[in-house]
């Protein structure tokens, strides 16, 4: 899912409980709270696929189909095909395809794999760089408005491995980060580095046990991770992937009507208990609303728009 400025663009998928993969894609405007069915992708039906909006065009990278990928422009409503990605793509259950688009570059890194690229869309031409160094099966990549960071986690060895790993694209390698282990003195935690959110100085990472376990965050160029204010999602919640809103972070529970709202300037998080709040958690920010579509703990094609303060 991506947002344009516009509209919401959402494309492939599949139903859950075992259901097949999809090829549709559909867009949403706001302002007219209106959808339309975008024109047939030149792909097959897929899943776990990369999506990346460009500022012109959306774009749509390997996942469970494949390893060739597609631009979508939606001005024209047309499709176009793009070279393939040398990043191997896996399920959920295998692994973790992360990818951050940077203003002009797409990065894209398996972290099962421990293989990693750049696609410039200028040049319709992918580049692969060199491997992270990162020893995890799931990944997440951010991007701080300067660099690109990979994180790293390897829940299928847990408790023995149970830390949060870490790099830094340094524009010829990967450099390494210190790792955190997001374990108390009474409780083993397993790291997700899907947990981990730029607050625009620092990064901040927990836990799917959310207040149970500890928050903890990074500043670029520190020896070390430090405990800080706790994200205050109960346990079975901690599962929604953070979002950033402008100067805020937005982190979900996905089992209950919860957002909670970082302010890094006062390092303080603020809790909304939200009427109606989805299971969704495919989440854009256009600037005002925060779109929800699909996904969540029960696979749903619903979609749901929050105003802060309202």
């Amino acid at each position: 899912m991506v947002w344009t400025g516009e509209e919401m663009i959402v494309w492939g998928g599949d139903t859950g409980d075992g259901g097949p993969y999809l090829a549709d894609g559909a867009a949403y405007n706001p302002e007219t709270d209106t959808w339309r069915m975008i024109a047939q992708a030149p792909l097959s039906p897929r899943g776990y696929h990369v999506a990346a909006w460009t500022g012109d065009e959306m774009l749509i990278v390997g996942g469970s189909g494949g390893s060739d990928g597609a631009s979508y422009d939606p001005s024209s409503d047309t499709w176009a095909p793009i070279a393939e990605s040398p990043v191997p793509t896996r399920s959920t259950n295998e692994g973790t395809t992360g990818s951050v688009w940077t203003g002009d570059k797409l990065f894209v890194w398996s972290a099962a794999d421990d293989v990693a690229a750049v696609y410039d869309p200028r040049r319709d031409e992918w580049t692969e760089i060199g491997p992270t160094g990162i020893d995890a099966t799931y990944g997440s990549l951010r991007w701080t408005g300067h660099e690109v960071y990979a994180f790293g986690d390897n829940q299928q060895a847990y408790p023995d491995e149970r830390e949060l790993l870490g790099a830094v694209w340094a524009g010829e390698e990967w450099r390494p980060l210190p790792t955190t282990d997001l374990s108390t003195e009474t409780q083993y935690e397993a790291a997700d580095a899907r947990f981990t959110a730029w607050t625009g100085d620092r990064f901040l990472a927990w836990s799917g046990s959310g207040e149970q376990a500890k928050t903890v965050s990074y500043t670029p160029g520190d020896e070390s991770w430090v405990e800080t204010t706790p994200v205050p999602i109960p346990p079975c919640e901690g599962q929604g992937e953070p979002t950033r809103a402008g100067d805020q972070v937005i982190a979900f529970g996905s089992c209950g009507s919860i957002a909670t709202f970082y302010d890094p300037a006062l390092d303080t998080w603020t809790t909304a208990r939200v009427l109606g709040y989805p299971t969704a958690r495919y989440t854009v920010w256009t600037g005002e609303q925060l779109l929800h579509w699909g996904g969540g703990c029960c696979p749903s094609v619903e979609a749901w728009a929050y105003t802060p303060n309202q």
